[in-house]
């Protein structure tokens, strides 16, 4: 195996007998959530801001999708009859879960996963645009015939209005809005990095061996 390089492996005997076990099955599914926020910070490291369209709308959504994958890893977590309750960091998640910096964000990661990133909640437009005003008036940007660069800028804006807007159509402060975005990112990476100790505690203490050295480069 290349230097740096691990995996954590099974026997096929021992991957049979936890097919159907409640444990395994909830560990693939909380492992994919994992691999979402995870996807959703490399890819958001590795871009460029070139103040291209293309840029502009990654950015937005990354946000967007960043704060539905960390709703449903809360969600996940709080569920009262998962099989990953008996374990030790499980515990380490709840209290993460139980912050005071969670609380601050959980409104927002609630209105964005299930208003506007999964359900597009057809009442936001007619609800945001009773205050909304555009920065512009213009609905979309591009590069030439390049549909990599179409950008309906105005359908973020005013989806970024109404998450960002009390139940009298009064929005946060640009300083305030900027502080919930930078958090809400933070917030899942720190969460993945405890729910990717509980998916090795939970593999490790059925079967599962790690192959190669996870300390190492």
């Amino acid at each position: 195996m290349d230097k740096g390089k691990w995996k954590i492996t099974c026997s096929e005997e021992n991957f049979n007998s936890i097919r159907n076990d409640a444990s395994f099955l909830e560990v693939v599914r909380f492992a994919r959530i994992l691999n979402t926020i995870r996807f959703l910070q490399v890819a958001f490291a590795e871009s460029e801001d070139d103040g291209t369209p293309s840029y502009k709308r990654f950015r937005t959504n990354t946000f967007l999708f960043t704060g539905a994958a960390l709703y449903e890893a809360k969600k996940s977590v709080r569920r009262t009859d998962s099989p990953l309750n008996e374990y030790e960091t499980h515990e380490k998640l709840e209290s993460f879960l139980n912050s005071d910096e969670m609380a601050e964000i959980n409104p927002y990661i609630d209105k964005i996963r299930n208003r506007i990133v999964f359900h597009h909640d057809p009442t936001i437009a007619s609800r945001a645009l009773n205050s909304f005003i555009p920065p512009e008036y213009s609905f979309s940007e591009g590069y030439g015939k390049s549909s990599k660069q179409l950008y309906f800028h105005l359908a973020d804006h005013i989806s970024l209005h109404f998450l960002f807007m009390d139940k009298k159509g009064k929005v946060l402060e640009e300083e305030a809005i900027g502080k919930v975005i930078q958090q809400t990112v933070r917030l899942a990476m720190e969460f993945a990095s405890i729910g990717e100790k509980l998916v090795g505690e939970v593999l490790l203490k059925n079967g599962w061996e790690i192959e190669g050295d996870p300390t190492g480069v």
